[in-house]
This record gives C-alpha cells, structure tokens and sequence, in this order.
C-alpha cells in the first residue's frame, strides 16, 4: 500500500515540474527533464508492492520442506493400534479384572459391547491407554487364566507429518501477522477487503493444519487397543458315530428293563390273585374226577 501511494505521489510530482519547467526552458533542457521523469517513473513502478512481497513469501516457504529437522525441535509421535482375542472360563470377573487394570493404568473404556449366541457370549472392548503403558497393558491381557487366539499389533511413525505441520503453522502465523500490520494502516476500501480475503484465506488454512497436527498428537499421546473375550463354554453338536449310537441303545434297553421289572413287582398283589386262582382251579379239576 505505501508503494502504491510513493508511486502516485511521484507521477504528480514529476508532471507538475514537467509543466512548470515546460514554458521556460530550452529544448535541449525539456529533453533533459524528459528523461529525468522516465527514469524516475520506471524506478517507482520497479518497486514490487508489499501484497505481492508476502503471497511470494509465502508460497516459498510452503516449497520448503523440512529436510533435516533440529532434535530441538523434533517431536516422536508414534501411533500404537492393537487388537487381541482371548477365551475365558468365567467372563464376568475376567471382565471386571480387565477394567481395574485399564484403571490402574491411566487408561478408560472407550466402548464396550456384548453379544450372545445360544449359551456363548462374546465381549468387545475398545481401550484408550497412555502410549507409554501400552506394552504393560498387552502384556497383562493374557493373565488371569485367559487363552489367547489372537494378537495383532501396530505402530505407525507419523513424527515428519506432524513436524512439517508445525513448521507450516509457524510460517502461516508470521504471513498472518503481516496481513494484519497491513490491515490497520489500511485506508481504502477496496485495499480493507483485499487484505481482508487473504486473512480469511490463511485463518482457514491455519486452522486445517491446526486440526490435522492436534489430531495426530491425540492420537499418539493416547494408544487403542481392541479386546475380545470369548466363553470357553462352546454349545457344540456333534454327530455321535456308529460305537455311541449301538452303546446309547443298549443303555437305552437295559433301562427298559428295569423299568419293566419295577411295573411287574408293582403290581403282586394282582399275581398274588392269579396264583391263588390258578390253585383254587385245580383243586377243583380233581375233585370232579
């Protein structure tokens, strides 16, 4: 803005001693201011205006990557994911040790859910636990008399990402400050809503940057881990073969057979009956003869 105002005050000032000299001066003389003038007009609109200056700035230092980045200013940030399956005996008080221990930690419940299928009941769990105590809740998982079946673990460096975000955010900041140096001593009003659409423009992207770099601090500050617990009660039907089927029938027979003798025995006094008439027939037969 300055440049643009020094720029309009030396054309006016150049044409008024061009017009004051004009009628009192020699040929050769009006050649000479002549020249003067051109070369003062082409020393002003040289000047690049400060606009300009900032938006090349800018993308330059959007271009430069940071290579080789200072251990002062070099922060490791790791994000740990796992999941892990184990069976249990006895689900509720393994399910009750597993969330003292997330307490004991530092760490919380981030979800739970239960499933059930016939008589097997399965639990998920997703876990948010510090990064530094991570490997201590893994390594714990598998005590307290569970089976495990299943171990995935993962660990992705996102250290450059998140350096190179700080670096940007740092560079948008100074950009910014600038805009808004320019803004106060602004006076137009097409130059306010100029260097205004350029702040709007750097504020939302700062603010992407912001976003993506406090994310990735979130979640390497903070591992997850996935656990499913399974019953080791399985309701399993199987086919019984040739041995099972022939020894399930003879018990099956013997039984009948006690269950025969025990109605026969249950009704003596019917054969007591029977006995006695049977006697009581013959007896008479005889004496007929």
């Amino acid at each position: 803005m300055n440049s643009f105002a020094k720029l309009s005050t030396s054309i006016l000032g150049c044409l008024l001693l061009f017009i004051a000299c004009n009628s009192n001066s020699s040929p050769e003389t009006k050649e000479m201011q002549l020249a003067d003038i051109n070369m003062a007009l082409t020393d002003s609109a040289a000047a690049p205006a400060p606009m300009q200056d900032i938006n090349e700035k800018e993308v330059e230092e959007e271009k430069q990557a940071p290579n080789n980045p200072s251990s002062s200013s070099w922060v490791q940030k790791i994000i740990k994911t796992g999941s892990m399956r184990v069976r249990v005996k006895h689900l509720g008080d393994y399910e009750n040790w597993v969330k003292q221990k997330v307490k004991s930690v530092g760490g919380y419940l981030s979800s739970e859910e239960q499933r059930s299928f016939d008589a097997d009941v399965q639990k998920s769990m997703v876990i948010k636990v510090p990064a530094a105590r991570f490997e201590e809740l893994v390594g714990a998982i598998g005590q307290q008399g569970a089976e495990l079946l299943e171990k995935n673990i993962s660990a992705q460096d996102v250290s450059e990402e998140y350096y190179d975000l700080t670096t940007r955010m740092a560079s948008k900041k100074k950009i910014l400050q600038q805009y808004l140096d320019i803004l106060s001593k602004a006076k137009k009003v097409s130059e306010i809503l100029e260097v205004q659409a350029e702040i709007n423009r750097i504020q939302e992207e700062l603010e992407s940057v912001e976003g993506r770099a406090r994310y990735l601090s979130q979640q390497s500050a903070l591992s997850t881990l996935t656990l499913n617990i399974e019953t080791s009660e399985k309701n399993v039907t199987l086919e019984p073969g040739y041995g099972s089927k022939l020894w399930k029938e003879m018990k099956s027979g013997w039984e009948f057979v006690k269950q025969l003798l025990l109605g026969v025995v249950g009704v003596w006094p019917i054969w007591v009956m029977v006995g006695l008439g049977v006697v009581g027939w013959r007896k008479w037969r005889r004496k007929r003869k």
